[in-house]
């Protein structure tokens, strides 16, 4: 888009700068940390090969699969892999990675036309460079978008220098050494010249056809190369196993109801991603953003171009409306734009909202007018816009129902993805045809329609799919940007816009590079990622997996999930060995239905999965905490197995007559005798994760009196100590508040009780749980007012104590700052809100005779807040000083309410106090649920002697100090106070408090 009086040095140092600036980015992109488990088994292989010096031909690594035959297609990778590892460890890895996606995209961004402008290009390439980022770990596909690359980069060039094609066959061989996905060469290679030869043909019906010697060697070239492309795919040790190797994993990765496809993540559709995912979290994913609107955008470049060839052709002297259509360009990438961007319903004005949920409305509506506008002028041009619209509309119609679900459509009562795909594929076959008549091009039809396919198949072909959308987005706008270029003469003003364009696209892409960086980008992207050269910390389970591999343990390993199986094979395979790893093309599929089954069933509570085990020869079992906690909760208590390994990231379990040198972990020593030892593996944030992973464990058992004290407080008050060791590390941190106000509400041993209600007279040992959970989650609050989970939490411990406006006020507030969450749960929160608003109306403030039935009768009616605000209020006039029993009640909807400063002021000011050992007491509880656990020592021992003979102070120092893992003084504190008249509960807890400290305390 620069003018011809512009120096060419100057426009090849601007060109080169943009592209500089590109091709950083696309390497940037792929500088994050490593966090893909198959890696771990591809580095095994790859050490196998060279410390046996052959590929493998049966597995080697799990006993699930020992007498299957393994093509081992990705040998080559494996080999760089592992000397590339060895030379720079996982650091080294992410270079790999990064450099290979950037050559592919540097591949793909230099076959363009010189004359075609740079801008254009950058423009094309900026939303696939997003998407292209999705999967830029070093797999073995990585090296599939280079060959897709320079396959792309070769056939751009055949035209004019057919002898490339030499060059395809080459790439065919180390492909089809690296990946199994080599299967792709053919197909682009096939798409290629069978739209040539459709183009032949064409000119032959015509009789414009023309066969002469340079036609005739393109095709001897192209064909010949072709062929040898074929015979190329043999060309690995398997032979035809090897080249049949794609038809053999098709089935897995593409059947909607095989069990590969539906256990493993990146084999999901775009539609399971959303399903599993909700809306909302789809909606603030760039990565599906990015490829919903791809795969509008690119339509839209063969439609548009099409659309103004046919104006010229009626028109040909009309050059001077080019500002007219890239304005026209710019409002239709701008509406289908508003298409994903507007997902959430929620962000931006209503306006805007309404225009992104209309999008396939407004398409209509607008080639309607602009068929109607063109009529007279090109009736051609009008037939392309009307059908081009139709077909653009359907389809944006058909990427809403299909992938966001029913109810999402634009037309009421049209929310059929089968009607809208088959007016979108009879549409698209119209507009397609139309698009040939007027210049398009069929290779790029059938190679964006295959890629497109793709996409919408899996999630792990959007990278592939985003590198062939840049490459035809780039082709087609920048082929018509400069024809379109071409009929408008140069001037200084048009220069200055040009050169500003230039200026403004480096800014923006310097700035796209900084974010990178300094680590910004991801932040927003919905994704959880890092810009850095080093493995993921707590991704994988490496210290759980050298344990399980040390003599003495099973030789054999079921492990959950599929990534730990992968470090479990580097790490012990081929001495030790798991049922099986990662590797898609291993296991048969009734291996892998055991392996889901046996998970399954173990999570469902079904006997069958011991049978199952018990034929693989009684293996150890690994488990990965995330998704697993039910099934670690059923082994942990089960009576023929044991834990024998627990860390941050992953647990080991054996049958209890296996692994005799192992103890079983005691959860209980742990807190008493290891309170401040750090959690493995050492890393930042590891004892946050050990302490969530400890929480649900906990939940995920049976609440019964006997598991209560065996197994739920236990492994409660370890992850207690773990959360105090996440506030040593990083005292702000919001969930690790979340997490210990679980912890408080679980620790109660009477879980299945009714709970206290803010009516219910002040009892430490029912009403601490809660309070303690309630302040913790009002203290991740202070730090993070929007975060979302504490709200929730705040809201359910709200609910089950029947405390409605408070309920009300956090199930709001949770569902404004829930990006999970969808548009009808925030307006129906929002409206109970609102009704609770209008019932409680504002009354006038009471006088200071009348309080004490105002706010009774409010606790009564479930609306503590309300009479919070009245208590803080009367405190606005100075301290008052109110009688013992209305104290009792202010200070205890305090202490539910999570504010136990207010409720000790209460305490502290209120007359005729029973007895100096019941303020103290209070005062007590208060600071306890502060977590001044020194103050709240002090109070407690004040209590005690003042008056001995009281059992709430016993029973408050006891559970006080069992908490802060202090035995002897517990133990102590139990036996003073089973010599008191306690009530029942009081009773039961310091027995089995008791007998619980004397059972694990370590020595005893």
């Amino acid at each position: 888009m620069l003018p011809a009086s512009t120096p060419a040095p100057g426009r090849r140092l601007a060109d080169g700068v943009l592209f500089a600036l590109l091709v950083a980015i696309a390497f940037l992109l792929g500088c994050y940390e490593l966090g893909d488990s198959d890696v771990w088994w591809h580095l095994r292989g790859g050490e196998w090969i060279l410390e046996n010096g052959r590929v493998p031909d049966l597995d080697p690594f799990t006993f699930g699969s020992a007498d299957k035959k393994w093509v081992d297609i990705h040998w080559s990778y494996e080999v760089v892999l592992a000397l590339v590892y060895r030379a720079g460890g996982a650091g080294a890895l992410v270079v790999l990675g990064a450099a290979v996606g950037a050559a592919a995209f540097l591949a793909c961004l230099t076959a363009r036309r010189r004359q075609w402008p740079v801008a254009a290009a950058v423009l094309c390439w900026a939303p696939a460079l997003a998407l292209f980022a999705f999967r830029l770990d070093p797999r073995p596909e990585i090296f599939t978008l280079l060959y897709i690359g320079l396959y792309l980069g070769v056939l751009w060039r055949l035209q004019e220098r057919p002898k490339l094609a030499w060059l395809l066959p080459a790439v065919q061989v180390l492909w089809v050494n690296m990946q199994g996905l080599f299967v792709f060469g053919p197909i682009l290679l096939g798409l290629f010249v069978a739209s040539e030869a459709a183009r032949l043909s064409g000119a032959r019906w015509r009789g414009t056809l023309k066969w002469d010697d340079g036609r005739r060697r393109w095709w001897l070239h192209v064909g010949g190369a072709a062929c040898a492309v074929v015979v190329a795919c043999l060309l690995n040790p398997y032979c035809f196993d090897g080249a049949r190797f794609p038809l053999e994993l098709l089935p897995k990765v593409a059947a909607a109801e095989d069990p590969y496809k539906r256990y493993i993540g990146e084999l999901q559709s775009p539609q399971d991603f959303v399903e599993k995912g909700t809306v909302a979290a789809a909606g603030v994913n760039w990565f599906f953003l990015a490829f919903y609107f791809l795969l509008a955008l690119v339509p839209l470049s063969f439609l548009f171009p099409a659309l103004w060839r046919a104006w010229r052709a009626s028109r040909p002297g009309d050059g001077a409306a080019a500002g007219a259509w890239l304005g026209g360009l710019g409002a239709a990438v701008g509406l289908l734009a508003l298409g994903p961007l507007t997902i959430l319903g929620r962000g931006a004005p209503d306006w805007v909202i309404a225009v992104g949920n209309n999008v396939p409305r407004l398409l209509l509506a607008a080639g309607a007018a602009l068929a109607f506008r063109m009529w007279k002028g090109s009736p051609q041009a009008a037939i392309v816009a009307g059908v081009g619209a139709l077909a653009l509309a359907a389809w944006a119609a058909w990427l809403r129902v299909s992938l966001l679900g029913k109810g999402r459509g634009p037309f009421v009562g049209l929310d059929s993805p089968l009607f809208w795909g088959i007016v979108a594929a009879a549409a698209g076959l119209a507009a397609a045809g139309l698009v040939l008549r007027w210049g398009g091009n069929l290779f790029r039809i059938l190679l964006t329609a295959v890629f497109a396919y793709f996409g919408l198949q899996a999630l792990q072909n959007w990278s592939r799919f985003a590198l062939v959308a840049g490459t035809v987005l780039a082709w087609n706008f920048g082929e018509w940007a400069a024809a379109l270029a071409a009929l408008r003469r140069p001037g200084s003003e048009r220069a200055a816009l040009t050169w500003g364009l230039r200026a403004g696209l480096a800014a923006a892409l310097a700035l796209w590079l900084a974010a990178l960086a300094s680590d910004r980008y991801y932040v927003h992207t919905g994704e959880v990622r890092h810009f850095a050269f080093r493995e993921q910390p707590l991704e994988f389970a490496h210290d759980a997996v050298a344990f399980a591999g040390r003599p003495g343990m099973p030789d054999r390993a079921l492990v959950y999930g599929l990534g730990a199986a992968s470090v479990y094979t580097y790490h012990n395979a081929p001495r030790r060995k798991p049922f099986l790893d990662a590797r898609l093309e291993m296991p048969d599929r009734a291996t892998f239905e055991t392996y889901v089954n046996v998970e399954a069933w173990l999570s469902e509570g079904k006997p069958l999965w011991e049978a199952k085990v018990a034929a693989m020869g009684d293996p150890l079992l690994l488990l990965e905490h995330q998704d697993h906690n039910v099934a670690e909760a059923r082994l942990l208590t089960h009576p023929r197995w044991r834990c024998v390994y627990y860390d941050a990231l992953a647990s080991v379990f054996v049958r209890r007559d296996a692994a005799a040198d192992f103890p079983t972990v005691d959860f209980a020593e742990r807190h008493f005798g290891a309170t401040t030892v750090p959690s493995v593996p050492a890393a930042p944030g590891a004892a946050a994760r050990e302490g969530k992973a400890l929480f649900y464990l906990a939940a995920a058992l049976p609440r019964t009196p006997v598991v209560a004290w065996r197994w739920r407080i236990p492994i409660l008050l370890a992850a207690t100590d773990r959360a105090r060791l996440a506030f040593d590390e990083e005292p702000e941190r919001p969930e690790s508040w979340v997490m210990l106000g679980n912890c408080c509400w679980f620790l109660d041993p009477h879980l299945l009780a009714p709970p206290p209600t803010p009516t219910d007279a002040w009892r430490l040992e029912r009403n601490l749980y809660l309070a303690q959970a309630t302040w913790c989650f009002r203290r991740a609050l202070e730090r993070h007012p929007d975060h979302a989970e504490a709200w929730r939490y705040l809201a359910q411990s709200y609910q089950l104590r029947g405390m409605v406006d408070s309920r009300v006020v956090a199930e709001e507030r949770c569902a404004r700052n829930d990006p999970m969450a969808d548009e009808a749960e925030r307006e129906r929160a929002s409206h109970q809100r609102d009704e609770l608003a209008n019932e409680a109306g504002a009354p006038a403030p009471p006088s200071a005779g009348e309080l004490a039935g105002a706010v009774t009768r409010l606790l009564q009616r479930h609306r503590p807040e309300a009479a919070a605000r009245l208590l803080d209020e009367a405190g606005r006039d100075g301290p008052a000083q109110w009688p013992w029993p209305f104290a009792e009640e202010a200070a205890g909807l305090y202490m539910h309410l999570g504010r136990p400063a207010d409720a000790r002021r209460v305490w502290r000011q209120a007359t005729d106090c029973p007895s100096a050992a019941v303020l103290e007491c209070r005062l007590a509880a208060t600071f306890w649920v502060e977590r001044d656990f020194d103050a709240a020592t002090r109070h407690f021992r004040a209590a005690r002697a003042a008056d001995p003979r009281l059992a709430e102070a016993c029973w408050g120092l006891a559970m006080l100090h069992a908490q802060l893992g202090e035995a002897d003084p517990a133990l102590e504190a139990c036996r003073a106070g089973r010599e008191l008249s306690l009530n029942e509960r009081q009773r039961r807890d310091l027995e089995a408090l008791e007998r619980f400290v004397l059972s694990h305390q370590p020595g005893r």
